[in-house]
């Protein structure tokens, strides 16, 4: 079993009985992305590319400490290296078609969009989560079959991309993501509940996280805990 939970914006956490592993944490509210305190700082912290509501010093900061390994492209680890502040967490670059043994996790890179930018899939036992990060839907990433899949909304504004990640996330678990509901926050992120509704109706498997909740995943024999919302949080 893995617990999984959506922070906002594009920061998703997995906590397995060894710890937390986080993917583009940040703690911003003009994303109404918010980390609350953590019992214990992330074992790993996966980083998808170098903008800034992906790569997030200051939360990685409060979330990491010495035992933390932080992977990511090659320009965000020399930009953590670089800061004095981050420059005593371990880290190391990785590239596309590397396999990462975490002991409880294993973790596959792809090579993605948005410049040098990785997307990730995670094993634990037999469910594999696919993080996207900002990435639309790439050929050699076409191929993964996983149970969740957090995904970017934005995709969606273009029809042959928009098709081909929908019929792509009909075979999965989809948690969108890249996105928030407050009016009063960074503009060209919105999206409102309708835009979901419509995006549902292309997709058929969407399942709206309330940020901060965690949510039990289990699949293959066992059922699957995660549960749309009626509303947002």
């Amino acid at each position: 079993m893995v617990r999984v939970t959506w922070f906002g914006h594009s920061s998703v956490g997995f906590r397995t009985d060894r710890g937390l592993y986080l993917c583009d944490p940040a703690d911003d509210k003009r994303l109404v992305s918010e980390i609350p305190p953590l019992e214990a700082p992330a074992r790993a912290i996966f980083v998808s590319h170098e903008h800034w509501d992906h790569f997030h010093p200051d939360t990685i900061e409060a979330v990491a400490d010495c035992g933390t390994i932080v992977y990511g492209p090659e320009q965000v680890i020399n930009s953590l290296k670089a800061d004095e502040r981050l420059e005593h967490l371990r880290s190391r670059p990785v590239e596309a078609g590397e396999m990462l043994d975490l002991g409880d996790i294993a973790c596959e890179v792809f090579a993605a969009s948005e410049g040098v930018c990785f997307v990730f899939t995670f094993k634990k036992d037999d469910i594999i989560v696919f993080f996207m990060g900002d990435s639309v839907l790439l050929e050699p990433i076409e191929a993964i079959e996983a149970d969740v899949v957090f995904f970017p909304v934005w995709p969606f504004g273009d029809a042959r991309s928009g098709q081909k990640l929908a019929s792509f996330l009909r075979s999965s678990i989809s948690v969108p993501m890249h996105f928030h509901h407050d009016t009063s926050a960074k503009t060209n992120f919105f999206v409102d509940k309708g835009e979901l509704d419509r995006l549902n109706e292309r997709i058929g498997t969407l399942e709206v996280l309330s940020r901060g909740q965690e949510y039990d995943v289990r699949v293959r024999g066992t059922k699957v805990r995660l549960k749309p919302l009626a509303a947002f949080a």
